[in-house]
């Protein structure tokens, strides 16, 4: 319903910024402490290995969680946190000789049962939704419309660089000491299998535009490019799961260096 009336009145769902920023309760005072801290770490990490000392894997994780973090916070920097109050949409104008109710409505309105909220969910699985997902991928590589200006991909292409530039993060730990060359080599492999992966939407996306467009032989086409999809979607969360787990792992085992601090760092004013 609420898809259908954004098609017909586009303008009516249009909150202001104004209003956006005025219900935001999380201020910029706790923002900034949280980037302040962050970027401690950053600074930290940074001047230890300028020094000749070690970091852990789990601190190595933890930047590449923190890039991903100045990242959140800058797309939701003014996103609206604990709203309590409602907003009335006015469907259409006010007429008096027209109820209220028929005019107006609010979000109370719209709620639906939880059994129609997992059958939607559930809908969302379906190989529609993979054809649907498939085809925007590949109109990103190959677009029907030539004059559509490529800053509409611009969100996708950044999500992509993202999302390869956290993984990439973990393989600054190439040619680190691990506690065996079997842990070494599962980590430099599993982190660059998840790199790789990383990248299977985009190719097969590729792959799928080179397809048939129409017809019974597009769906059976679509649905071969998914089927294929699965496989790197797979070792990818496998990858992920098992580098979680390694990096863990070697924290039993870590260079003396490790434990050593700089004393300049102590006279920084932070929050351990």
């Amino acid at each position: 319903m609420t898809r259908s009336l954004i098609e017909v009145q586009p303008d009516m769902f249009r909150i202001p910024e104004s209003e956006i920023k005025d219900l935001s309760k999380a201020d910029v005072i706790t923002k900034a402490f949280a980037i302040t801290q962050c970027t401690w770490l950053i600074v930290q990490s940074i001047s230890r290995v300028a020094y000749g000392y070690s970091i852990s894997l789990l601190e190595l994780a933890t930047l590449a969680f923190i890039f991903c973090a100045f990242i959140m916070h800058i797309f939701w920097w003014n996103k609206p946190f604990d709203v309590e109050s409602r907003r009335v949409v006015t469907a259409i104008g006010l007429n008096p000789k027209v109820p209220p109710n028929l005019s107006t409505f609010s979000m109370d309105d719209l709620t639906v049962s939880k059994n129609f909220r997992f059958r939607a969910r559930v809908k969302d699985l379906s190989w529609q939704r993979f054809e649907d997902l498939i085809a925007e991928i590949s109109e990103i590589i190959d677009p029907a419309d030539t004059s559509r200006p490529y800053i509409d991909y611009l969100p996708s292409a950044s999500l992509y660089i993202a999302s390869a530039t956290f993984l990439a993060i973990h393989l600054a730990a190439w040619n680190w000491d691990f506690p065996s060359s079997v842990v070494g080599s599962l980590w430099r492999w599993l982190n660059l299998s998840t790199l790789v992966t990383s990248f299977a939407p985009l190719i097969l996306g590729f792959l799928y535009s080179l397809g048939p467009r129409r017809g019974t032989f597009e769906k059976l086409y679509a649905r071969t490019v998914i089927m294929i999809l699965l496989i790197p979607g797979v070792t990818y969360i496998i990858s992920r799961f098992a580098v979680l787990g390694l990096t863990f792992y070697c924290l039993s085992s870590m260079p003396e260096n490790a434990y050593a601090t700089l004393d300049w760092l102590a006279w920084v004013p932070h929050f351990s």
